[in-house]
């Protein structure tokens, strides 16, 4: 059968009318990016910066003023509890020691005197006890004079107090000596206070001195720190301590670690938050927390790093990225659900835990249904859109 030229052309007219249709349908529509609802684990964190420090350093502080007469150690190395790190002179601790040498020596002295006078008075206090002793029975029995028997008693009564004085000199004269060793004893301590000491085995990190330089007393003069063992201090806002406990794992990256990140867990939470100025100048309130390090790699005592501390988190729940969220007002939030026909929604949803990327979707949302990604776009409802 022989078709007719009309009816192909009708044809062809009808079929290009069809296909101007929905290229304007389809340019109508506005192109934006989708995203399509799935499940999946979400972890959130708290994001800080920390300063690696050794787990176990001593600060060592002079009790005394003095100059530095010789330094025995310098940076890097390392020592043993116990080993001399440097020395110190004091002039005037060496006058001190001098005139209390002098003082004891005199007081010793004194005091030899003293026990031999008081020795010596002894005796005779003795010799007179017993002449009067003597010389009062034959008083009593009539056989010498009372003159006689009272000048025996004087000389008896004289000679005890005589005795009392010098007892109380003697004392006296110990007691200076003892005041003059306690004094030489001190100085001699301090004196060997001079000669600073580790106070524990590890490597010396810090030594703000020379040689020939004068400092005072409680100056800090060197820390010794045990490098093996390394953990990090970490200032968290107040805000953010509420999911905050020991155990739990963080993760810490750094510039001198490239693309490799360490782990970590908290061993310690200080009980009062401190207050700290920011860098622009604003009061916060931050809780310093301490982070042990299972391995240190390349870091040091004094490197900054990144701190992420694992809190709370959620496995198999509704996952879409932040920035489709639309927020409201008192905490209203939405998206922009496309339908089956391309169009635009808005749909309220309930939000749960959220990283950096991705926020969880309590209610107001199924797996595989589609949102436009871009939350600030801010489409009219019914919109027609493409991807």
């Amino acid at each position: 059968m022989r078709i007719q030229k009309p009816f192909i052309l009708g044809l062809g007219v009808a079929i290009l009318l069809i296909v101007a249709v929905l290229s304007i349908v389809n340019f109508s529509a506005i192109e934006v990016d989708l995203y399509q609802v799935k499940k999946g684990n979400i972890q959130q964190t708290v994001d800080e910066t920390g300063l690696v420090q050794a787990s176990h350093s001593l600060s060592v502080y002079t009790t005394e003023n003095g100059q530095v007469e010789k330094v025995f150690v310098q940076v890097g190395d390392r020592v043993n509890k116990g080993d001399s790190l440097l020395t110190l002179s004091n002039h005037d601790l060496h006058l001190l020691k001098s005139g209390y040498q002098t003082s004891l020596i005199q007081a010793n002295g004194n005091l030899n005197l003293a026990q031999a006078e008081l020795n010596s008075t002894k005796l005779s206090l003795k010799e007179a006890a017993n002449y009067y002793n003597r010389l009062d029975k034959l008083y009593n029995s009539g056989a010498v004079s009372q003159q006689e028997w009272e000048k025996a008693k004087g000389q008896y009564d004289n000679l005890n107090i005589l005795y009392e004085g010098q007892l109380s000199n003697m004392e006296e004269a110990l007691e200076q000596v003892l005041v003059s060793e306690k004094a030489l004893n001190d100085i001699v301590a301090k004196e060997n206070n001079l000669t600073i000491i580790s106070p524990n085995d590890g490597t010396i990190v810090k030594l703000p001195l020379k040689e020939g330089q004068y400092i005072m007393a409680a100056s800090e003069v060197a820390e010794v720190a045990s490098l093996e063992s390394l953990e990090i201090n970490a200032d968290i806002l107040s805000d953010d301590m509420a999911d905050i406990h020991r155990g739990q794992e963080v993760i810490i990256s750094a510039a001198i670690l490239k693309d490799k990140t360490l782990k970590g867990e908290v061993i310690k939470i200080y009980p009062k938050a401190e207050e700290r100025l920011s860098a622009l100048g604003v009061v916060q309130y931050r809780v310093p927390v301490v982070i042990g390090l299972n391995e240190s790699d390349k870091l040091k005592p004094g490197y900054e790093v990144k701190v992420s501390i694992k809190t709370l988190a959620r496995n198999e729940v509704i996952i879409i990225p932040r920035e489709a969220i639309i927020y409201g007002e008192n905490d209203y939030k939405e998206v922009m659900l496309v339908d089956s026909k391309g169009r635009v929604t808005y749909v309220e949803v309930e939000t749960g835990l959220g990283d950096r990327t991705n926020i969880e979707v309590v209610s107001g949302l199924k797996v595989g249904q589609k949102i436009i990604l871009d939350g600030s776009s801010l489409l009219k409802s019914a919109t027609k859109v493409r991807q």
